[in-house]
């Protein structure tokens, strides 16, 4: 099955179940959106949800997403970096990762495409995942030969799984700031990455 994927910033669950079990292309010539997972992520804090968004520089309607530019005059490298340190330094497996966490905040290109395509290369080298994934950089007009996710993995949408019938995003896992015994889905692959290590993988393989 093939599917088409818009870029995304330390993806969902969803999102990651995608690029481990379908033949995945990732569509940079659509059009940017704002409040999207292009540029935002979603992880547990001791007060709750929070988002990290990624500053990006002016762009007018129609733009291209590997057009868009990403913006420094803020320093949210850092502040992304503490609000992870701060939500997950206590939790099971932070130390092990810490260090290529740190890489990919001190990793500064022109263009939000190759920040979020260096953390999927993160993410896989870490899990010791090999998986080609395809890149267009012109838009994709979907078929019935595809499916198309685009705007369906989307924050609107939070825990609900969009055509995505054979996957269980709320299957719980430990959760470092899990209140009152009540489990966050489809947060960011960090999430899961910091609370149960190596096993994330098998947990996208057990919630068939």
């Amino acid at each position: 099955m093939e599917v088409i994927l818009g870029t995304a910033y330390w993806p969902n669950l969803s999102y990651f179940y995608c690029l481990l079990n379908y033949n995945c292309t990732i569509d940079k010539g659509e059009h940017y959106t704002k409040q999207s997972f292009k540029n935002r992520a979603t992880i547990l804090t001791a007060n709750g949800v929070q988002n990290l968004i990624i500053p990006v520089q002016k762009f007018s309607n129609h733009t291209p997403v590997h057009q868009i530019k990403l913006c420094y005059k803020e320093k949210w490298q850092t502040n992304h970096y503490r609000s992870i340190y701060s939500a997950y330094k206590n939790s099971p497996y932070f130390d092990y990762f810490e260090n290529e966490l740190r890489l990919v905040y001190n990793y500064k290109p022109e263009y939000l495409h190759e920040f979020n395509d260096y953390q999927i290369k993160t993410l896989f080298s870490i899990l010791k995942l090999k998986k080609d994934i395809k890149v267009s950089q012109q838009y994709i007009e979907n078929s019935d030969l595809s499916i198309d996710l685009r705007n369906e993995i989307h924050p609107k949408y939070s825990g609900q799984i969009q055509l995505l019938v054979d996957f269980n995003v709320t299957k719980p896992y430990y959760q470092t700031f899990q209140a009152a015994g009540k489990f966050e889905p489809n947060l960011s692959i960090l999430d899961i990455l910091f609370n149960c290590g190596l096993e994330t993988k098998s947990y996208f393989i057990n919630s068939l």
